[in-house]
């Protein structure tokens, strides 16, 4: 995991936020990553090495939310490097909708809200590849 803390100051990935869109009656947002921002230990993955290391004392830990964090943690990984193109792997995506400052796509389960703190010398983009920072008001 600490691997993965490295790319915080280039992916930003603690000010993604994701709703799951099939939780309950109404989507939910999760930010299983937003604890780097503050420097603590991510809940989930601690959760995980528990369980790994002592699943008689620890398997309560192995529940739905901390696997759904985990997922989340991915898609966010995979997004920051792909943008768009996350939500399909197979596929080009051709169209997305905005909602409300969220991203969506009808074969994803996650919607997702990028970070705003980018300072335009962080920013880059592919040519042919839409991105997410070309309607940002910089």
């Amino acid at each position: 995991m600490h691997d993965y803390r490295r790319i915080e100051d280039a992916t930003h990935l603690s000010g993604y936020k994701l709703r799951l869109t099939v939780w309950a009656r109404s989507p939910r947002e999760i930010q299983p990553l937003n604890q780097w921002s503050s420097g603590n230990p991510l809940p989930w993955y601690q959760a995980y090495n528990d369980v790994k290391h002592n699943r008689i004392a620890d398997f309560h830990k192995a529940n739905l939310e901390n696997a759904v964090d985990a997922v989340a943690s991915l898609f966010k990984i995979l997004f920051a490097q792909f943008n768009v193109l996350a939500f399909s792997a197979h596929e080009l995506v051709s169209s997305h909708d905005h909602w409300n400052g969220w991203l969506a796509h009808p074969n994803s389960i996650f919607q997702v809200n990028t970070p705003r703190d980018w300072n335009i010398n962080e920013c880059y983009s592919f040519a042919g590849i839409p991105s997410v920072f070309d309607s940002y008001p910089f």
